[in-house]
C-alpha cells in the first residue's frame, strides 16, 4: 500500500489517481481534474482516453482493442438467408478505444446483389444502412447501356426503396413522384407558400 492518500478535502488526490494507472502499467499523460473529464493515458506506446469515472467501473480501451484485435470480424449464425448468415459483429475504432457492433455480413450483401446481377465492390467498408455501397452491373439487360460503370446506393435505399440506378430505376419512391398525388401536393405546397 502507498503513502499517497486517496482524498484530499473530499476530492480525489490526483497523485493517487496517477498510481492508480501505474498498477496496471499505464502512464497518465495528464493530471486528474474531474470524474467526468477525459484523461490521456499511454499502454505500450498507444495512446488512449478515459475518464476516472469510466476507469472506476473498469473500463479498460486497451484491453477491449487487444480482444478485438484478435476478432476484426465474427459471423452470427442465428439467422441465415439462402444458407448465408445475415448479420456479423464488426469492429469500429474511435478515438476512445474500439467496439463491436452487429451490421450485415458482407457475404449476405454480396448475395443480395448477386441475385440481381450486381457485382458489390466494396462489402467489407459496409457500416451501416446509409453506408454508400459500390456497385457494377454484370447482367445481360437491354435497359443497362454502360455495363463497366460503378454505380452508387445505400443498402437502405437498394433494399428498401428498391432502388435500381443502373436500371434507371429509382424504386418506390420514383412511382410517388410520377403519381397524380405528388402533383396535388406540390399545388399544395405552391398555393400555402404563395399566398
Amino acid at each position: 500500500m502507498s503513502d499517497i492518500p486517496r482524498l484530499i478535502k473530499h476530492c480525489l488526490n490526483p497523485e493517487w489517481v496517477k498510481l492508480q494507472f501505474k498498477n496496471e502499467d499505464c502512464e497518465l499523460l495528464n493530471e486528474y481534474e474531474s470524474q467526468n473529464k477525459l484523461m490521456r493515458y499511454k499502454y505500450n506506446d498507444k495512446e488512449y482516453l478515459i475518464s476516472w469515472n469510466q476507469w472506476s467501473h473498469n473500463q479498460r480501451p486497451h484491453k477491449r482493442e487487444e480482444e478485438i484485435e484478435n476478432n476484426e470480424m465474427e459471423i452470427i449464425d442465428d439467422i441465415k438467408e439462402d444458407g448465408i448468415p445475415k448479420f456479423c459483429r464488426k469492429t469500429f475504432r474511435t478515438k476512445l478505444g474500439a467496439y463491436k457492433r452487429r451490421v450485415l455480413n458482407p457475404e449476405y450483401l454480396k448475395h443480395q446483389f448477386k441475385k440481381e446481377d450486381c457485382e458489390l465492390l466494396n462489402a467489407n467498408e459496409y457500416e451501416n444502412a446509409k453506408s454508400k455501397l459500390r456497385y457494377k452491373y454484370i447482367g445481360s439487360d437491354e435497359r443497362c447501356k454502360d455495363k463497366d460503370k460503378v454505380y452508387t446506393v445505400s443498402y437502405n435505399n437498394w433494399h428498401t426503396l428498391g432502388i435500381r440506378k443502373h436500371l434507371g430505376d429509382y424504386g418506390k419512391s420514383s412511382e410517388f413522384f410520377k403519381s397524380s398525388m405528388y402533383e396535388r401536393v406540390k399545388e399544395i405546397r405552391y398555393n400555402y407558400f404563395h399566398e
